[in-house]
């Protein structure tokens, strides 16, 4: 299954739209310093080389190591590591990312079955490629105003995102899992939703 992005901390990197996002939204890298965060946060936890680096961002090109100091530095004010608690450098080795990192999955074709159901028609059945799955069903605006449609959605974003830091899940992307939804019947008044009609009086 292919990554569709990482999280560490307050942070995401996503691998699909080449950005980093972190609280304050998205924030401006350029490609060759997204390029070097890609790889620290692949090699997470384990001291990666000056050089290993240089040939993994740059294989076909000669640069100098002011290249990716200018790219760690950029990283690192990106995410607000200024102390250098999160990229640290290690004198004569390299570079060690030194937080967790969490990735969300997304299914590839190899590994996406879809199938519509014979007993329930328009609805689709995601079966993982292998491994514990889960998928979450977008949450439905009840109150009717589909300008709230957003809030519900946010709902089931925030959701997914959070069960994606549990490395033990594969957790379908949110595409997918929106389009197994079922259409909602509208909602039909209840009992005693309506006032009561008054009384005339006959006297």
């Amino acid at each position: 299954m292919q990554q569709k992005s990482r999280q560490f901390g307050l942070f995401t990197l996503d691998l699909e739209r080449l950005c980093l996002r972190g609280p304050a939204g998205e924030a401006e890298l350029r490609p060759k310093s997204f390029e070097v965060l890609r790889y620290l946060t692949e090699h997470a936890g384990r001291v990666v080389s000056k050089e290993e680096v240089v040939a993994a961002i740059w294989p076909d090109v000669i640069v100098t190591d002011d290249s990716l100091i200018r790219c760690i530095s950029e990283v690192r004010r990106a995410i607000g590591d200024e102390s250098q608690n999160i990229i640290k450098t290690i004198p004569r080795r390299g570079y060690l990312f030194d937080v967790p990192v969490s990735a969300s999955h997304d299914l590839t074709e190899a590994g996406r079955r879809e199938s519509v159901q014979p007993d329930s028609p328009g609805s689709a059945s995601i079966t993982p490629a292998d491994g514990p799955s889960i998928a979450v069903l977008p949450f439905v605006n009840l109150g009717g105003d589909s300008e709230d449609d957003y809030f519900s959605h946010g709902i089931t974003e925030d959701i997914i995102t959070e069960l994606s830091r549990f490395s033990e899940l594969s957790v379908i992307a949110r595409h997918s899992s929106f389009h197994s939804r079922r259409p909602v019947p509208p909602r039909r008044p209840t009992l005693g939703s309506q006032p009561p009609a008054s009384a005339s009086n006959s006297d």
